[in-house]
């Protein structure tokens, strides 16, 4: 087969199985694909059995290496053994050594006194952004406590910096990491340094850049509903740094028990130079945010055939709940062009109890 026809057909596979699939078919077709210029495939969704779904739609195919991971960013994983903390890529089997997740060195902004690693507990990685200069950052939970971690690949200890109990997301935006606050904190940019004479990165300074987050939909004494659940992501997409808010309410007079709770999905802007975000209606028309708390990505579809201008987001992410907790778990999408969430993206389910569901990125 011709290179040019090998990219012709490849450009019509959406999924990265697919493509796997073709370019083991024999080496020159494997050789060819090498050399497309091929367009990121669309991601892979991932329920807690370790069954894999392609999108839009494909058949579906299991890894039996995913069970038991506490993250993820991108196509990596983290999971944690007795042998040490580790990033796999659940399609290649890569694996990438992480330091002990016991093994941190914290310390406060503008706070020259460390404390030892050995006498903080065990930290939980809440989500990490694995960077292009092999600097890997994380949320990670000590109790009740957040705080911004960093480290690199093979490192023996982790270097984490005191944010108190205010992080609930965090982004990089044209190379700066960004972090969302709690109870309307707003956004703040973190500055991280590399040590030049030990190579150990660490957090140098914490800005506040925006004031405040948008008003709550629930902020009226006189609401006739409450609220179950706020989530707020961030995520980078064509330059912009935006914030997905995603709110479910239930009306308090309606005690019917089958009722579906309201759920309302607005975007806003970052506007760095007046300090204020700005509501959008649209995110693009190329564009679909996938969303989850440990993972966001915005990718363009203007090469497939298939959603625009959405944003697919897990029903039950992060539930504490229990009126969503008990109920099972879908990917729902909501349509900026006119307002409406479907179930369509695909139509399966699973029990929220089973465990978590995930995004894949798959590089192309």
């Amino acid at each position: 087969m011709l290179p040019e026809v090998v990219g012709l057909v490849l450009r019509c596979l959406h999924t990265h199985v697919d493509r796997v699939r073709f370019t083991a078919v024999c080496s020159k077709w494997r050789h060819a694909a090498q050399k497309a210029n091929l367009p990121p495939p669309l991601p892979l969704l991932m329920i807690p059995d370790g069954t894999v779904y392609g999108l839009p739609r494909s058949k579906p195919f299991r890894i039996s290496s995913c069970s038991g991971y506490t993250a993820v960013c991108g196509k990596w994983l983290v999971f944690s053994s007795e042998d040490g903390d580790f990033l796999r890529d659940p399609l290649s089997n890569i694996t990438v050594k992480l330091p002990s997740t016991s093994r941190v060195r914290a310390r406060h902004v503008n706070d020259n006194d460390l404390m030892d690693g050995m006498s903080l507990p065990k930290m939980l990685i809440i989500k990490f952004i694995f960077g292009s200069s092999s600097l890997i950052v994380a949320s990670v939970a000590f109790g009740q406590s957040l705080r911004i971690a960093v480290c690199k690949p093979g490192a023996t200890s982790w270097w984490s910096v005191y944010m108190g109990n205010m992080l609930k997301d965090m982004a990089v935006h044209q190379g700066t990491l960004y972090a969302l606050g709690i109870h309307d904190k707003g956004l703040f940019a973190i500055d991280i340094n590399v040590d030049l004479d030990t190579g150990d990165p660490w957090v140098s300074r914490i800005q506040h850049v925006i004031n405040g987050t948008p008003t709550c939909p629930l902020s009226h004494v006189d609401n006739p509903c409450s609220l179950i659940l706020m989530k707020d992501y961030l995520v980078e997409s064509c330059g912009k740094l935006l914030m997905v808010r995603i709110t479910v309410m239930e009306h308090r007079k309606i005690a019917v028990a089958t009722e579906h709770p309201e759920t309302k999905v607005e975007v806003f802007e970052a506007i760095f130079e007046q300090s204020k975000w700005n509501k959008m209606t649209s995110i693009g028309e190329d564009q679909v945010f996938f969303l989850r708390q440990s993972c966001c990505r915005s990718v363009c579809i203007s090469q497939y055939n298939v959603l625009e201008d959405q944003i697919v987001f897990f029903e039950n992410d992060g539930v504490a709940s229990f009126k969503l907790a008990k109920r099972q778990s879908c990917c729902s999408v909501y349509d900026m062009r006119d307002g409406q969430i479907s179930t369509s993206l695909p139509m399966i389910s699973w029990m929220h109890g089973a465990g978590t569901a995930t995004w894949l990125f798959p590089e192309a």
